[in-house]
C-alpha cells in the first residue's frame, strides 16, 4: 500500500473482520502479524494471529488502512519492505501503527568489536528480524510522522522447558520465547548482557513502543474468554475498545492495573519521548 503524495485526506470505505464498516483515513496506516505456525519446529502458538485480528479491527475502526499478515506472510522481506515503504512514503501529519505477535529471542551480537552481548530479536516466520533491520528502517522516519510500535513477543535471556510441566491448568500460559536454534549461543546467552536493544533508548526515539514484557521477562501466550490471545494483546485492546481517546501514558496506566499478575508475571512498557506519550493513542 502506497500513501497518497498530497496532503489531501481521501477516504474509502472498508470493513473489520467483525463485519463493522467505516470510514479510512488515507493519512493513517497500519500493518498487524500473527504468527502461530512455525514450520519445523515444536515452538507454535495459539493466540498470535488472534491479536493481529484485533489489532486490526482496533485501528480500522480508527480510520487506519490496514494490511493484516499471518503466519507464512509473516517472512522477513515482507515484513521489512511493507514497513519500510510506509516509513519512506509518509508525510508529516501521517500516522503508521506496526503490531508483531510472536516469539522473540536474543542472539550474541556478531557486529561488534568483541561478543560481550547480545541482541534482540523477532522471530518472524522464515528469520529472525535483529536490531539493525528495524533501526534502519526507523532511521528513515521524517519528523512529525507519528510511529507507534507495538511488539507482543519475549525479548529474555534464558529459557527453560520445564518452566511449563510447572504450570497447573487445562490450558497453562505459554511463554513466547524461541531459543536460538544453534545450542553455542544458546549456553553463551545465560552469561551475556543486553547489548543491542530492537529500539533505541527513549530520548533517541521518533516513535511510542508498546512492549509485552521488559528484556528479562517472558510474554504469555494465554487463554481467555474461550480463545487463545498473548496476555499483554488481550488487556490493551480490551482497554482501548471501553475507553473514549487516551493519551499513551493514561492507555499505561491502565494497562498496568492489569499486568503483572499472578499467572502472567509479564511487565509491560511504554518507551518513547514524554511529549508523544501525553498525545492521544493512533492520533497525536
Amino acid at each position: 500500500m502506497s500513501w497518497n503524495k498530497t496532503k489531501t485526506t481521501t477516504t474509502t470505505n472498508t470493513t473489520t473482520s467483525s463485519g463493522i464498516g467505516i470510514i479510512v483515513s488515507s493519512d493513517r496506516a497500519s500493518m498487524t502479524c500473527g504468527i502461530n505456525d512455525y514450520i519445523g519446529t515444536s515452538n507454535d502458538l495459539q493466540g498470535c494471529v488472534n491479536d493481529a485480528i484485533g489489532w486490526s479491527d482496533v485501528l480500522i475502526k480508527r480510520g487506519f488502512k490496514n494490511i493484516l499478515l499471518k503466519d507464512s506472510q509473516v517472512t522477513k522481506d515482507i515484513f521489512i519492505q511493507t514497513f519500510g515503504n510506509y516509513v519512506a512514503d509518509a508525510k508529516s501529519g501521517q500516522s503508521i501503527v506496526i503490531t508483531n505477535s510472536s516469539h522473540g529471542t536474543s542472539l550474541p551480537d556478531r557486529n561488534g568489536d568483541d561478543p560481550d552481548g547480545k541482541d534482540e530479536a523477532l522471530c518472524l516466520y522464515d528469520g529472525f528480524l535483529i536490531d539493525d533491520d528495524i533501526r534502519g528502517i526507523i532511521k528513515n522516519l521524517v519528523d512529525g510522522v507519528n510511529l507507534t510500535i507495538i511488539s507482543d513477543s519475549c525479548f529474555s535471556g534464558t529459557c527453560t522447558r520445564s518452566f511449563l510441566s510447572a504450570v497447573r491448568g487445562i490450558n497453562p500460559p505459554v511463554p513466547r520465547f524461541m531459543p536460538p536454534p544453534d545450542n553455542v549461543d544458546a549456553a553463551r546467552l545465560g552469561i551475556l548482557p543486553v547489548k543491542n536493544r530492537m529500539f533505541y533508548s527513549e530520548e533517541d526515539m521518533k516513535e511510542i513502543l508498546i512492549s509485552g514484557c521488559n528484556d528479562n521477562e517472558y510474554s504469555y501466550d494465554a487463554y481467555f474468554g474461550g480463545s487463545y490471545h498473548g496476555a499483554m494483546s488481550y488487556f490493551a485492546q480490551k482497554i482501548i475498545n471501553e475507553n473514549g481517546p487516551l493519551t499513551y501514558k493514561q492507555f499505561y496506566d491502565k494497562l498496568r492495573s492489569n499486568l503483572p499478575q499472578n499467572f502472567y508475571p509479564q511487565t509491560p512498557q511504554l518507551e518513547g519521548k514524554d511529549e508523544n506519550k501525553n498525545k492521544i493513542m493512533f492520533a497525536w
